[in-house]
């Protein structure tokens, strides 16, 4: 399943990485494919740090603070790498094993997050590649 990131306004995060905050989550659907019907989650990122970037692609600076970025994870058994890796990022190892849990649990919490360009639908996206724990 390949997942694109986009951010609010249209404007695209260059690579690197940034601090941001969980400020949402809805779970949803996965629409087609061979897990067509399974839930994912949907995350509100929103970038704390840097503020300012310069973008390599075109050399002018981008506002980052403030601007949101989602992340879709899986959320069925068996298939949470990015899910486990965003809940230890968190700090809350506590629910790293656990089945069920609401995901309004890591809202508020910061993480750091790498982010880079991905062609989506002819265009250059912003992806979230992974999670760490804030430094």
């Amino acid at each position: 399943m390949d997942i694109n990131i986009g951010t609010e306004g249209g404007a695209n995060i260059p690579k690197g990485r940034y601090r941001v905050t969980i400020t949402g989550s809805r779970v949803l659907a996965v629409k087609k494919g061979d897990n067509k019907g399974l839930p994912l989650i949907e995350w509100e990122l929103t970038v704390k740090a840097p503020p300012m970037v310069t973008n390599p692609l075109d050399g002018k600076e981008v506002k980052t603070e403030g601007q949101r970025l989602t992340r879709n994870t899986p959320a069925w058994k068996g298939a949470g790498k990015f899910l486990k890796n965003l809940v230890l990022a968190a700090g809350r190892n506590d629910l790293a094993d656990k089945e069920r849990w609401d995901t309004q649990e890591l809202h508020g919490i910061d993480v750091d997050v790498d982010v880079d360009f991905e062609e989506f639908e002819g265009e250059m996206s912003s992806k979230v590649q992974a999670f760490h724990k804030a430094a």
